[in-house]
């Protein structure tokens, strides 16, 4: 994001880390849980472009999009790993 503020690059951190150890542990084990790991990813991948600079959307529109996203995918990477 063009106007990343510090506590949104924490959480893409976070966010970040929060998925390698999901996808190690999905390796390592517990494919039933795979198909919800697929959808987070479709998920992140759409993260990923909202973060982009956007020309034609405001920073701050697309900063609202984003941390929705973010939230969600918190929520849904957490679920997995509570469950690995």
């Amino acid at each position: 994001m063009a106007n990343d503020s510090p506590d949104d690059r924490s959480l893409m951190d976070r966010l970040a880390q929060m998925r390698d150890e999901v996808r190690l542990k999905l390796h390592l084990g517990k494919e039933e849980l795979k198909e919800e790991v697929e959808q987070l990813e479709t998920r992140w991948r759409e993260l990923q472009t909202k973060v982009q600079p956007a020309a034609e959307e405001t920073a701050r529109e697309v900063g609202a999009a984003a941390k929705d996203l973010m939230a969600e995918l918190q929520k849904g990477y957490q679920r997995v790993k509570d469950a690995l």
